[in-house]
């Protein structure tokens, strides 16, 4: 039986794959091309990210959504113009100086008013979601801040998700400072506990997706 290896994707695949699937409005697009001059522009998800995020959110009839780590709210404008107009994205991040660089062009989209910004560290605000009585509540969850806190964001935010609802996780098989192969910083290590605790879990449907630095989903098993 031959053996399975890995097909690296080059740069020229790549670069085809952004020219001939990633679908942008004007708003979406501009925010992008902004974003690319920031100095910590490797935080924003990327496109053909964010429309397979999208995708899922359409795949699963999806109406309200959390986002952990807004950064300058790229992911957050897309996901708000995949869901329905009574959708809602409630977007969580701490660094209000990254809001403020984006919102100028969520105000340029037809979908702004389904977006709601939690200005607080992100385990606040979940916990004051929960507090709030909206647990259960929610279809969608994607994590992209903090990897030391995955296993809380975790814990929170399946109190959150309604019984059939999906969570993704970013960055779990790498960050700018390393991978979960040899975990030699705070990060990865918390990223290899946090996949190792999720395989051992047989109440969760995990699936680990290779694209850019590792994408997670999970569900409850039904």
């Amino acid at each position: 039986m031959a053996a399975i290896t890995f097909k690296p994707l080059t740069e020229t695949l790549f670069q085809y794959v952004q020219t001939q699937f990633v679908q942008e409005s004007d708003a979406l697009k501009a925010l992008r091309e902004f974003a690319l001059q920031h100095e910590f522009s490797h935080k924003m998800t990327s496109p053909e990210q964010t429309q397979f995020l999208c995708f899922l959110l359409k795949l699963i009839g999806a109406k309200r959504v959390i986002e952990v780590g807004t950064f300058v709210g790229y992911t957050t404008l897309a996901m708000a113009e995949a869901l329905p107009d009574e959708g809602e994205v409630v977007t969580c991040e701490k660094n209000e100086a990254w809001l403020t660089m984006g919102q100028p062009f969520w105000a340029q989209a037809p979908c702004a008013h389904k977006i709601s910004v939690c200005l607080d560290d992100a385990l606040i605000s979940l916990q004051n979601l929960i507090d709030e009585g909206q647990a259960a509540s929610f279809d969608f969850i994607y994590v992209d801040a903090d990897k030391r806190h995955y296993e809380r964001y975790l814990e929170l935010g399946l109190q959150l998700i309604n019984s059939r609802g999906l969570l993704v996780f970013d960055n779990v098989l790498r960050v700018i400072h390393g991978d979960v192969a040899d975990p030699g910083t705070p990060a990865t290590r918390a990223l290899d506990r946090f996949n190792k605790q999720l395989h051992a879990r047989a109440d969760l449907d995990v699936s680990v997706l290779p694209m850019n630095d590792g994408v997670l989903l999970l569900r409850r098993r039904w």
